[in-house]
């Protein structure tokens, strides 16, 4: 036979419930627990992952203003490949540089007349 020395502690008596039963609460306790409580936090997790500061919306933001900086870099090297060739093609040359002269700054030696045709756009000085 074994023998159980008794507790110093004293157990919780069994009668008595330590915590309410969910099921003697009133009804709109229930309903706040099981159904309100629990359609804010989703509700709230579903906002701040779509318009949060990193939610979908700002990476979707984020990606277009890469996209855009991309191009802007991609025109700019252009351009300054554009420009060396330029630089290249007069060093050394001077009808080149005359061209390019007339061309960009529509100027021309004394005496020299320039003709501008209808397609070409009217440099802001010039009435």
């Amino acid at each position: 036979m074994l023998i159980v020395p008794k507790s110093p502690f004293k157990l919780p008596d069994h009668r008595m419930p330590m915590t309410t039963p969910l099921h003697d609460r009133p009804v709109w306790v229930q309903r706040l627990l099981f159904a309100v409580l629990p359609a804010i936090l989703v509700c709230g997790m579903a906002t701040w992952t779509i318009v949060g500061d990193a939610g979908v919306l700002a990476r979707s933001d984020l990606e277009h203003r890469l996209t855009e900086a991309n191009q802007s870099l991609a025109d700019l090297e252009r351009d300054n490949q554009n420009l060396l060739w330029t630089l290249r093609s007069i060093d050394g040359d001077r009808r080149a540089m005359e061209r390019e002269v007339v061309r960009e700054l529509h100027l021309a030696p004394k005496g020299a007349t320039v003709y501008q045709f209808s397609g070409e756009p009217l440099s802001p000085d010039e009435p």
